[in-house]
């Protein structure tokens, strides 16, 4: 008796929450959080927010066929979404948050954050599991699709919030890297990571094959930075550079306001609009973290605001992957194709291109900046 009624008390809840939708939240509303806002501010919000996230996405697991919601891997992540669902309920009523609760809570997080780990390896086996003993028309295979790109997302998210809370308040604070606010870096290395993605998925290649391709990372950085313009002489006026080429080795200028011929200008003293242009394509003295590009020309090293854990999960599974089908194309020889990738930071995003070789065997990578 008691156990139907905890039940029908949960539901109640569940049925509750799911009325209401998830905040949207940016990464720059995550840095101003979290350089500004205090752990009680965090508890108020996320003992709202996460149940909200927990009860949305579960509403939509009970909309899964009976096919796979009676699978036992399927059964297990309901009852891990079930549980931390439980155990973030405890905190609703909390009155103003003592030492004791944040530490509670924060604990309850983790745990939550921890019994959520393998949630993508049992889901996974929960639809194997169902291709296994039914067979699936299109359309409900699109639907399951569609679903489970919704309850991946949705994990992400949770996992977001649950990380910011205790990487900024918990005995993880120390665990974010040098600058970090939480998990997000606002200064984030991309070539750093894609040199780390890439030898560690060398590292499983080589154990796995005894052999793997070299990386080649070539970038191109679109942002006015060092080596580019270094010296400017007069005010810049809007639109005078409205088209540049992005081989600054050569110092190429395609197009000045308005048509200008394909030849190189390496230096102009004269007159252009409102201001002197005194010199272009200037070699500058690397700073730290500078690169060269294949011309030997220095450019800034690209950065943008993002999460790093994420961005090298993305990277190392696409290099994993990429080093598997390089080396299975060429079974007979130990002198593969370098894999390339080319890093190109626009104005609203960075492009990562990883390509293979063959004239089909390129994925692009866009993340908006």
């Amino acid at each position: 008796m008691r156990l139907s009624r905890c039940l029908r008390s949960v539901n109640k809840m569940l049925e509750y929450y799911s009325g209401f939708n998830p905040s949207p939240l940016s990464i720059k509303q995550f840095i101003d959080f979290g350089k500004a806002a205090s752990e009680q501010q965090s508890f108020i919000f996320l003992r709202q927010e996460v149940p909200v996230r927990l009860a949305n996405i579960m509403r939509e697991i009970q909309l899964l066929p009976e096919s796979l919601l009676t699978q036992p891997s399927c059964r297990t992540v309901c009852e891990w979404y079930m549980q931390s669902f439980n155990d973030i309920l405890r905190f609703e009523e909390t009155g103003p948050p003592t030492d004791s609760v944040l530490r509670d809570f924060c604990e309850t997080l983790i745990t939550i954050r921890n019994r959520h780990s393998s949630v993508v390896q049992t889901m996974a086996e929960g639809v194997i599991e169902m291709k296994q003993s039914v067979k699936l028309d299109t359309s409900t295979e699109n639907n399951i699709q569609y679903f489970l790109d919704r309850f991946y997302m949705s994990r992400i998210s949770i996992r977001m919030l649950i990380n910011q809370h205790t990487l900024l308040f918990g005995k993880q604070r120390k665990e974010a890297g040098v600058g970090q606010v939480g998990c997000i870096d606002p200064f984030c290395n991309v070539v750093h990571v894609i040199e780390d993605a890439a030898a560690n998925a060398r590292f499983l290649c080589d154990r796995y094959y005894l052999a793997s391709p070299e990386i080649e990372i070539t970038q191109v950085n679109g942002e006015w930075g060092a080596g580019q313009v270094t010296q400017v002489n007069g005010e810049w006026g809007a639109g005078q550079i409205t088209q540049v080429n992005g081989e600054w080795g050569a110092g190429q200028i395609t197009q000045v306001n308005g048509e200008w011929g394909a030849g190189q200008i390496t230096q102009v003293n004269g007159e252009w609009g409102a201001g002197q242009i005194t010199q272009v394509n200037a070699m500058v003295a690397p700073d730290a973290g500078s690169s060269s590009d294949s011309d030997g020309g220095v450019q800034s090293p690209i950065t943008l605001v993002y999460v790093p854990s994420h961005l090298y999960h993305i990277l190392f599974e696409l290099l994993k992957n990429s080093m598997r089908a390089v080396v299975e194309h060429y079974p007979d020889t130990s002198d593969f194709p370098p894999i390339q990738l080319l890093v190109v930071n626009g104005k609203e995003d960075l492009t990562i291109k990883v390509s293979t070789g063959g004239p089909h065997s390129h994925l692009t990578v866009k993340v908006s900046t």
